[in-house]
């Protein structure tokens, strides 16, 4: 384009035509894709599992649903004569109901029975139908109570029935907190020994009884004596396997059955009684033979 009119004589303007220019490209109208208002895959916000807020409470230990209080347990043993089928008895409380009984038993046997009694006053009876007990004429049977670790009374040398009263109490209370013990290990018998148990309760004049056990070397194995009176001893063996010889002297020449108490000796081996005994004289002798085989 030109332009003027202020001009004396004469003006020249040098000029072009040509095609108008091409409009500027308009700016965008709206800003490019926005950034991604988070990251593309989010931290989780806790550990895949998490801990338990409070530890789970221990197991709580067994209990001894056997004979619950107010109940006592206690053990009762008899070992029969030749003639079991004789025999029978019973235990009745305070008032006179049945509580426990027993009979018809196999001949010259050991049978135990454990019982779980209410504590309080009780009869215990037993009845012979030849009249002859079990002890002493046909056997060297005899009957026994047992309650927290004690004997409560015990018997055998009878005619025809003989009762017992007695009284079942619960133990002394163990101590509140007892201090920890490691489990025992039985390493008291180790093989080829053989465990055994002697038994023997003595009559009313213990200081008079001495016993022995030798092998077939004649050598002293077991022994023991100078008792007190009316006293169950055990005594914890431990033999070779072999033969032994079991022998018993009595200085008054009445043995500990059945003149002044119900005494009685016994020895136990691999669950089975291996000899018993307990009215004789001045001495008696039994050979028996221990063996680890059952």
């Amino acid at each position: 384009m030109i332009e003027g009119g202020e001009f004396t004589n004469t003006e020249t303007k040098p000029f072009a035509i040509g095609p108008a220019p091409a409009p500027p490209t308009a700016p965008p109208t709206s800003a490019p894709t926005s950034a991604p208002t988070s990251s593309p895959t989010s931290a989780p916000t806790s550990s895949p599992t998490s801990a338990p807020t409070t530890a789970p409470p221990p197991p709580s230990a067994p209990t001894d649903s056997g004979c619950p209080a107010p109940n006592t347990s206690a053990l009762f043993s008899i070992l029969i004569d030749y003639w079991g089928k004789e025999t029978d008895w019973n235990i009745k409380d305070s008032n006179n109901a049945l509580q426990a009984h027993g009979g018809e038993y196999t001949g010259n046997t050991l049978t135990e029975v454990d019982l779980c009694l209410p504590d309080g006053a009780y009869t215990f009876e037993i009845v012979d139908g030849y009249s002859d007990g079990i002890c002493c004429d046909s056997g060297q049977g005899y009957y026994k109570l047992e309650s927290n670790g004690a004997v409560v009374f015990t018997g055998g040398n009878f005619g025809y029935t003989e009762t017992k009263p007695f009284t079942i109490e619960p133990a002394s209370a163990p101590p509140t907190t007892p201090p920890p013990t490691s489990a025992p290990t039985d390493s008291g018998c180790p093989a080829p020994n053989t465990s055994a148990l002697f038994s023997i309760l003595i009559d009313y004049w213990g200081k008079e009884t001495d016993w022995n056990i030798k092998d077939s070397n004649n050598a002293l194995q077991a022994h023991g004596g100078e008792y007190t009176g009316n006293t169950l001893t055990e005594v914890d063996l431990c033999l070779p396997d072999g033969a032994y010889t079991f022998e018993i002297v009595d200085g008054y020449s009445d043995g500990i059955c059945c003149d002044s108490g119900q005494g009685y000796y016994k020895l136990e081996s691999n669950g089975a009684v291996v000899f018993t005994g307990g009215n004789f004289g001045y001495t008696e002798t039994k050979p028996f033979t221990i063996s680890n085989i059952l």
